[in-house]
């Protein structure tokens, strides 16, 4: 026995050993599974598809951390550790299990993935997945006996290698310090590892879609990784779907269409959403869409003229161009704003749709629509863009290249959440300097957000608020925002870039600014504004009610958009249109139109309420009896179930 106390404890060798082989089978099955798509490969891809095998690193060890949990809890134990030879041998069927588990899975994903274009996914829980002629059918149409020769062969291969690893250890006895010590670094390692990092949240599926090519990502991504993320969702979801059926599936989509065609538009089928713009006037100008951070409408001086001194130069532009005063955010976080302001989607109980996992499979959205006219496309934003999945969203629909934190120098001036918004627009404008073809630019601030900070050299720009309310410090980061939108446009005015621009400035989300509830609508409104100096010659203030959802859509009709498009949103500049604004919060959802706010806790109470402005206490009850609530609650009823539907369809 060695008795060298200087040496590595054996519980964290054995630990290692494990992992790494997982990592190692990870890889093996991700070979076989490259070459299964032999007839898919490019040559010219071929240096892609291998750093598919980098890329994937990440998400192979979350899968092989939760597999050595039970391994790192057993071997740590006092007196049933590594020593004690009943346990080598549980450990040991442990092993040859997971191997077996973890093979099963990677070639039913194999087949999976041939039929559907897909990883495996929730698809497998369908109900007709149990059924007797499916396994039938695959017994008869895959080549199972094949897959069982395989399994075995890779699964031996691996048992003997890591049987061979085992052997070489010897017991080593260590200070019970040290073993301490390398317990709580395998604890920190398994920890990091599920998480996928110490980033602010968990790693998600778009870490796999690092490039423009569908079958490099599918690469990249683990299966059991993106079958337990299915998993999950399916879990969040298990409720909804009963939830959504509100009413017969045709009468919902008829609701709907009604509801959001244009009188300018066609619908070209009859079972969804697709339509076009009759004779549209084609223009392909650069679109410059500005998310903005947390800005409230109330704090907005072109909503507000109370606050005129906060945004002087989004007044400016709002003059100028289409100010939509009665704007209002889809959810309450930024992953749900970006969803429905790219997909022109409201916001659905459960996961935001960047975070779906039918998000994987090109839904239609800014980026896409905008790439079949040829436009290129860019996604900044001043943080990590890996944060709620922006980056692998954005990268699997439509968009050619994400700028984010992580391509500055780590000496960039910033805030907890990513570098201050002078630098997001220094590296939009570097872009646009430097195009030759019409651009579409999502730039998405990050400066005017908890705990609202700014640049040490900016605070002498800023003005002396008299707020009362504890607010100075946001109406300081919003104005330093501002200061820097103002910046952007007086310096590029002049470029030719900019002549063929169109701007387009839309918070995220509001914030719990109102009755401390974030379900009040007030917290929800939110400043959008169209401005383009050679596009928009005649500005005007619309006041109907409007969303996010609806920015897409009516940009695509200022720019007379020729293709078909599958969207939800609605063209607010038709006079004549349905004025309606839908938001959900967890199970609070809010349906507001010109005159009425309807609010439904889901399976639990809904309210109707008149009002003439939603920041006066004047709302009247109407009784849930009258034509009017009624009405009112099948056209949010049926708006809801087609979103769940066409979406979970598309």
């Amino acid at each position: 026995m060695n008795n060298k106390k200087s040496s590595i404890p054996s519980f964290f060798q054995i630990l290692l050993i494990y992992f790494g082989s997982l990592l190692l089978l990870s890889a093996s099955w991700r070979l076989i599974f490259l070459l299964s798509n032999f007839n898919s490969l490019r040559i010219e891809n071929l240096f892609l598809y291998f750093h598919s095998f980098w890329i994937a690193i990440r998400l192979d060890a979350v899968i092989a951390s939760y597999f050595s949990l039970p391994f790192f809890l057993i071997i740590i134990l006092p007196y049933i550790g590594w020593q004690n030879p009943f346990t080598k041998k549980i450990l040991f069927i442990y092993v040859i299990i997971t191997y077996l588990i973890y093979s099963l899975i990677a070639v039913i994903d194999i087949e999976f993935y041939k039929e559907f274009n897909t990883h495996l996914n929730i698809l497998a829980f369908q109900s007709n997945a149990y059924s007797k002629e499916l396994w039938h059918f695959a017994f008869n149409n895959y080549p199972i006996f094949l897959y069982f020769l395989l399994i075995s062969l890779i699964v031996f291969i691996w048992i003997k290698l890591i049987k061979k690893q085992f052997l070489k250890l010897t017991i080593i006895n260590t200070y019970f310090i040290k073993n301490i010590i390398f317990f709580f670094i395998s604890f920190i390692l398994i920890g990091t590892c599920i998480r996928g990092g110490w980033q602010e949240r968990p790693i998600d599926w778009g870490h796999a879609m690092f490039s423009e090519n569908h079958l490099a990502n599918q690469i990249a991504l683990n299966p059991l990784f993106n079958w337990g993320r299915s998993i999950i969702q399916l879990n969040s979801e298990k409720n909804i779907s009963k939830l959504m059926n509100y009413m017969d599936n045709d009468l919902s989509l008829s609701i709907s269409r009604e509801l959001i065609k244009s009188k300018n538009e066609y619908y070209i089928d009859s079972t969804s959403f697709k339509r076009k713009i009759l004779n549209p006037k084609e223009l392909k100008p650069n679109v410059i869409l500005i998310v903005l951070e947390s800005f409230l409408a109330s704090y907005c001086g072109f909503i507000n003229t109370k606050n005129l001194n906060v945004t002087p130069n989004l007044n400016n532009l709002a003059n100028k161009g289409i100010n939509c005063t009665n704007a209002f955010a889809s959810g309450k976080r930024s992953a749900y704003g970006l969803s429905s302001i790219l997909c022109s989607w409201p916001v659905l109980p459960g996961f935001p749709l960047i975070s779906q996992l039918e998000s994987q499979n090109k839904v239609e959205t800014i980026g896409t629509l905008l790439k079949k006219i040829n436009y290129s496309t860019h996604f900044i934003y001043g943080g990590d863009a890996d944060f709620d999945n922006m980056k692998g969203f954005v990268i699997a629909n439509g968009f050619d290249k994400v700028i984010d934190q992580n391509q500055f120098s780590n000496s960039t001036p910033r805030t907890m959440w990513g570098i201050y918004d002078e630098y997001i627009f220094d590296a939009a404008e570097s872009i646009l300097d430097t195009i030759s073809s019409p651009t579409l630019i999502t730039l998405f601030t990050t400066t005017n957000h908890q705990p609202w900070l700014m640049p040490e050299n900016k605070k002498s720009i800023l003005p002396d608020f008299d707020n009362n309310d504890g607010r100075k410090e946001i109406l300081n980061t919003m104005y330093y925002t501002d200061h820097i939108i103002g910046q952007f446009i007086n310096k590029n005015k002049n470029k030719l870039w900019y002549e063929n621009s169109i701007f387009i400035f839309i918070a995220d989300h509001g914030f719990n600014e109102f009755e401390g509830k974030y379900e009040d609508p007030r917290n929800a409104h939110i400043p959008l504004i169209f401005y383009s100096e050679k596009i928009i010659k005649n500005p005007k203030k619309i006041e109907t009610i409007t969303s996010q959802v609806d920015v897409l859509t009516t940009l695509l009709h200022i720019i007379g958009y020729k293709s078909s498009f599958n969207l939800m949103g609605k063209n607010i500049l038709d006079n004549n249109l349905n004025s309606f604004a839908t938001r959900i919060i967890n199970d609070h959802a809010t349906w507001i139109n010109k005159e009425i706010i309807y609010t439904e806790i889901f399976n639990q109470k809904n309210e109707l309420y008149k009002y003439q402005n939603i920041y006066l206490n004047q709302n009247i009850k109407i009784d849930d009896k009258t034509k009017e609530f009624i009405d009112t609650q099948t056209q949010f009823h049926a708006y809801l179930q087609q979103a769940y539907t066409s979406f979970k369809n598309k």
